[in-house]
């Protein structure tokens, strides 16, 4: 195999190709603005190859002011002809796509034709288009990015680089290609760009949710009849809720019934079940659980201390999985209380996929001595519904290149796509690392930089660069761990200290010199609202840092004249968040949100993280209210 190099803006893309004899002459789509080949799917295609066809169709006109006509495999066209899908004109050339898997796909240009095909599958006739295996939309995107050079380095129509060329021909080309990662699930699983830089799936996975023992067991069904089923609190039986079952898992009736009503969910055809127990997990005190383990606190991970009494069962519903569907897998979160490695289990069954939700350096080295198969459950922007405090580009790279390094594969973002002028950079890379972990990050935001800011391209690189510089204080606080005491990053997350550490005056002042200089630069109308997307995020993150800074000020020195700094603070970060508000409702179809939420929670955050001082202020110089 060689390696096929495509100049695309300005960089240079690396393309897996097999050689392919050297009489073989390009392949032309579009010569001096004309179409000059025909899209072909087939006749019963679905949308998981119609949309790739338009979306072909679309970009190519967009690229060289020509459409290509699409038609389908049971008429005759002629020319040359881009097979978007498998159909009958793929299988007359013998291109083969039976060993595809996930949603894996070939890019193959000989003899006049593209061919553009994946792997495609959608379990249930119903299932929305995220959920299925997009194989054929895999091959679309990589050829556009690959060997076409567009880019989608944010959502929306400003977001996008398409690079203008009147001719458009294709080398001779074959390769195929299976993604890095296996799945990627949450926040970013519906988007349109999201499914353009590689989000998805490669597996089937039970959209039935995680916590998973309401759905088992579910209280109103079998409360009643078998109380001794649920955990005794207090001296009860508790019943829990709609949503939350709170289980007696030393009680092994109950086992046999939850066992049973596991497997239904896998008689659709699920290739995975995701299990975890309740969220706000309250342990059962009978006597037979608490003899099991020595976790004894409310549901937090405790390193060095497993609840057994959950893994146990877990274990038994894992083997009996295996025993009823041998090629399935149960992924099992390791969460809170199942936070840490089982005492109590030799080892886990081979169909077990353990899904860190705390990897601890720690945690993932006692994880990887005891088992061999991971997934992540991401919280790396969960803090963008909180309190929208950055997390440091380098940081997303060096935790998804740790992660991936341990064996992980699947990630599911619980959060994450709500902040696009503080995040977008490290967004984009995720995308690139989930196609190939071993990208390099300050390649990748070079490439951001050149594509959406052309002139302006450096000092917006050095923006990012200072405006990411102090945040690592936030990864400090989620990583570190100590034995036999609760892990609660949460607890720790304090807005006001990790404002005034990411952004120190000289730090606001440098970002306010490489923002300044972007602007001056920008050559064009496209790239100034660009820039203005990123002069959101910072303006948000540097008023609401100077609202801590005087804040602070104030308690130390309670004077008037620090009480009236403060209240110019406050009032003007509340006048620009509100401005922020009205102006980002008629721009998102051009750019996405800087910050997205309610007015409510971009001022004052989830649960009131921002409220203070920002909802509520000292009324004198002598007391604090609220603090």
């Amino acid at each position: 195999m060689n390696r096929l190099f495509v100049p695309c803006l300005g960089i240079v893309c690396t393309v897996a190709a097999w050689p392919l004899p050297a009489e073989e002459a390009a392949l032309c789509l579009v010569d001096e603005g004309r179409p000059r080949a025909t899209i072909v799917i087939a006749k019963d295609a679905t949308d998981l190859q119609q949309l790739p066809a338009g979306e072909l169709q679309e970009y190519v006109r967009k690229m060289a002011g020509a459409v290509l006509p699409i038609r389908d495999d049971g008429q005759t066209p002629e020319g040359n002809l881009v097979l978007v899908g498998e159909s009958r004109l793929t299988r007359a050339m013998g291109v083969d796509l039976s060993s595809l898997t996930g949603d894996s796909f070939t890019i193959k240009a000989t003899d006049g034709r593209l061919v553009l095909a994946g792997h495609d599958a959608r379990l249930l006739p119903d299932d929305p288009y995220h959920r299925a295996k997009r194989g054929t939309a895999n091959a679309v995107s990589a050829f556009l990015q690959d060997v076409c050079g567009v880019r989608w380095f944010i959502p929306g129509e400003l977001g996008e680089v398409v690079p203008q060329r009147k001719t458009l021909t294709v080398q001779p080309l074959d390769r195929r290609e299976t993604l890095y990662r296996s799945s990627s699930g949450g926040s970013f699983s519906r988007s349109p760009w999201a499914h353009r830089n590689f989000f998805g799936e490669q597996v089937f996975t039970s959209p039935t949710g995680c916590h998973l023992w309401h759905v088992m067991i579910p209280a109103e069904k079998y409360f009643d009849e078998h109380p001794e089923w649920f955990a005794q609190i207090d001296g009860k039986r508790v019943e829990g809720d709609r949503r939350h079952s709170y289980l007696c898992t030393s009680n092994r009736q109950m086992w046999d019934e939850a066992l049973r009503n596991l497997k239904e969910l896998y008689a659709s055809g699920y290739e995975r079940v995701v299990l975890c127990q309740a969220d706000g997990y309250r342990r059962c005190q009978c006597e037979a659980c608490e003899a099991m383990d020595d976790y004894r606190i409310g549901g937090w991970y405790l390193p060095s201390v497993p609840a057994d009494r959950v893994w146990v069962f877990h274990d038994f519903l894992a083997r009996g999985i295996q025993k009823a569907y041998p090629d399935r897998k149960l992924v099992v979160l390791a969460y809170g209380p199942t936070g840490e490695v089982p005492r109590r289990l030799e080892g886990l069954p081979d169909n077990v996929i353990v899904e860190w939700c705390h990897p601890t350096r720690g945690a993932v080295g006692r994880w990887t001595q005891f088992h061999d198969q991971f997934s992540a459950f991401v919280y790396w922007f969960v803090s963008e519904s909180r309190n929208y405090v950055p997390m440091p580009f380098r940081g997303v790279d060096s935790e998804f290149k740790r992660l991936a390094s341990a064996g992980v594969r699947s990630f599911y973002f619980c959060g994450g796509n709500r902040c696009w002028g503080i995040h977008a950079p490290s967004y984009y890379l995720i995308g690139q690392l989930l196609r190939d972990p071993k990208r390099d990050a300050g390649e990748v935001l070079d490439e951001f930089c050149r594509g959406l800011f052309e002139q302006s391209a450096a000092p917006m690189r050095s923006y990012f660069e200072a405006f990411h510089e102090k945040t690592g204080h936030r990864w400090e606080l989620m990583l570190p761990e100590t034995l036999g005491q609760p892990y609660d990053y949460v607890a720790h997350e304090k807005p006001r200290e990790l404002y005034l550490a990411g952004f120190p005056d000289e730090v606001l002042a440098r970002c306010e010199r490489h923002l300044t200089r972007a602007e001056a630069l920008a050559p064009n109308d496209v790239v100034s609202r660009r820039i203005r997307l990123f002069r959101d995020g910072f303006e948000y993150s540097k008023l609401t840092t100077e609202g801590f800074a005087r804040l602070k000020e104030f308690q130390q020195n309670r004077s008037e004249k620090s009480l009236t700094a403060l209240h110019k603070a406050v009032d003007r970060r509340n006048r620009f968040v509100e401005d922020l508000f009205e102006r980002q409702k008629h721009v998102r179809t051009a750019l996405p949100e800087a910050l997205s939420g309610s007015l409510e929670h971009l001022l004052y955050g989830t649960h009131g993280h921002l409220a203070m001082p920002f909802q509520r202020l000292p009324k004198a110089a002598g007391r604090m209210n609220g603090s």
